[in-house]
């Protein structure tokens, strides 16, 4: 007869089979139970997690048995459950294979999560991002506390152990480089350019431009009458604009907005013709002639020379303010926007 040996439950030894989960940690398990509010999620042995509803993009699409990871939250429900995070754990794992790829010299975007000791601190995944307060800007008077909580653009200039250290200097320095190789040698009068309305003065705005700050005075913005920029302009907004005035040395850049467009003069003065009659009025008498406004809003200058069969007399004795009289068009200077008429007080349309 065969020799048995009573064995009895260890318990305390089982309990030490069981993996040890922390908070914020990600596993990998499997939905076994389905309910109203959300998934019981079994981690492995004996312990479960709940996933909340909210964490499905589509719940009615969920399975018992379906495996992925979550994240432990560090929290329980109202059962006593762990609960855990779908939707952290996905954007974890993303956020690690991003970082995976960076290499040394490589740009890169994180969020700002806190600043200690003037360093900006952050995390990609698991990996730890760091830009030392000597990396953070060739501006001295950077306030650090603008980038709290932003989302910002770096280079990796070293990389550890899971822990990367960037630099914003190096990603001025190589954006300055470019602009000096490649954007301000292609600036040129009446030039296209992409902005990005940054900021509204009550006289103008700044622009940026590929990551310069232009400038676009308030009589650039528009042909009519602007009282304040925000007539035209919103913060954010992205427009074409024109080149108008720049100073490569001293790094200055003045747009126009309303030069995408033909000036309404100009199209009107291109829609008279030299030598054919219109109706006028008279606006303004002067010693040597009279003002002349035509139909279009346009003026003109009528010299008493160009007044037909008039010898001798003075204007204010051929016509009156605010006569409506009949003129032919003698010469139109489009440049200067100057239009001179002549007169005889015999002729009508």
């Amino acid at each position: 007869m065969n020799n048995i040996k009573d064995e009895k439950f260890d318990l305390e030894a089982i309990d030490k089979t069981f993996v040890n989960y922390k908070s914020k940690q990600i596993l990998k398990g499997k939905i076994v139970l389905l309910k109203t509010d959300g998934a019981v999620f079994n981690l492995g042995g004996k312990i479960d997690a709940f996933i909340p509803i909210e964490e499905f993009s589509n719940f009615q699409n969920a399975k018992v048995g379906d495996e992925f990871e979550v994240l432990l939250e560090g929290s329980k429900n109202d059962d006593g459950m762990m609960l855990a995070s779908k939707n952290k754990a996905e954007g974890i794992l993303i956020a690690n294979k991003k970082a995976e790829k960076i290499k040394i010299g490589e740009k890169f975007t994180f969020f700002v999560d806190k600043i200690y000791n003037n360093n900006l601190l952050g995390r990609l995944g698991v990996y730890e991002i760091i830009v030392p307060n000597n990396e953070i800007s060739i501006n001295q008077n950077i306030h650090y506390g603008k980038l709290l909580k932003k989302q910002i653009e770096v280079i990796a200039i070293e990389i550890s152990n899971k822990r990367i250290i960037a630099s914003i200097i190096a990603l001025e320095k190589q954006k300055q480089e470019i602009l000096n190789n490649t954007f301000w040698p292609s600036l040129f009068i009446n030039k296209k350019v992409i902005g990005t309305v940054k900021k509204i003065l009550p006289y103008g705005a700044f622009v940026d431009v590929e990551g310069v700050d232009c400038f676009v005075h308030i009589s650039n913005l528009s042909y009519d009458r602007v009282q304040s920029p925000e007539e035209v302009l919103k913060i954010g907004q992205v427009l074409e604009f024109r080149i108008i005035n720049f100073d490569k040395d001293n790094k200055k850049i003045e747009l126009g907005l309303k030069q995408n467009f033909e000036n309404p003069i100009i199209k009107k003065l291109k829609n008279l013709q030299v030598g054919e009659y219109y109706k006028g009025k008279v606006v303004k008498l002067l010693p040597f002639g009279a003002i002349v406004r035509l139909e279009n809003n346009l003026e003109g200058l009528l010299h008493i020379s160009d007044v037909a069969n008039v010898s001798g007399k003075r204007i204010y004795e051929i016509v009156k303010l605010d006569d409506e009289i009949t003129i032919m068009v003698k010469n139109i200077d489009v440049e200067a926007r100057k239009i001179s008429f002549m007169f005889n007080p015999q002729k009508s349309i």
